[in-house]
């Protein structure tokens, strides 16, 4: 297993891995979603980091976004966490995989802090299945996120 940025011609690839998590996803919205984060004339200060086998299937992602943070200074925060079937051994070694290279990323960037945000996996139920490669690392709960939704702004 082997950790890439997510390329302009993986992106459609991609796309259903990212439904996993995002159901009501349009390739579109995917699309530009994507587009954000690896577009090259954008500063390196976001991404797409995909877990890929020698043949190049992606089994895991996460999106991240090195932001300024009042505690640490520089954190790296890794958002849209998504693994194919997170309880098969392989999906967990692509997100233990992916943990770790995010660790180096933010090394790398200067960054005091790496925050991971998990998503929920049915009604309100956290994706404890990503739980634990995240621990076994050395994270640990830190803040607490709550959303609001705003329809129509």
């Amino acid at each position: 297993m082997r950790v890439l940025p997510l390329t302009e011609g993986k992106v459609s690839q991609a796309y259903p891995l990212a439904q996993l998590r995002h159901p009501q996803l349009s390739l579109e919205a995917w699309t530009q979603f994507a587009a954000s984060h690896v577009t090259p004339a954008l500063p390196l200060e976001r991404g797409i980091l995909t877990a890929q086998d020698e043949r190049g299937t992606i089994y895991a992602l996460l999106a991240y976004t090195i932001d300024p943070d009042l505690d640490h200074g520089r954190a790296l925060v890794a958002r849209e966490v998504i693994a194919a079937a997170p309880l098969r051994r392989t999906c967990s070694m692509a997100v233990a995989v992916l943990v770790q290279e995010t660790e180096r990323l933010a090394r790398e960037k200067h960054c005091m802090a790496l925050r991971t945000r998990l998503g929920m996996a049915g009604p309100r139920r956290p994706e404890r299945a990503l739980h634990a490669p995240l621990l076994a690392e050395g994270h640990a709960p830190d803040h607490v996120m709550l959303c609001k939704t705003l329809i129509g702004h």
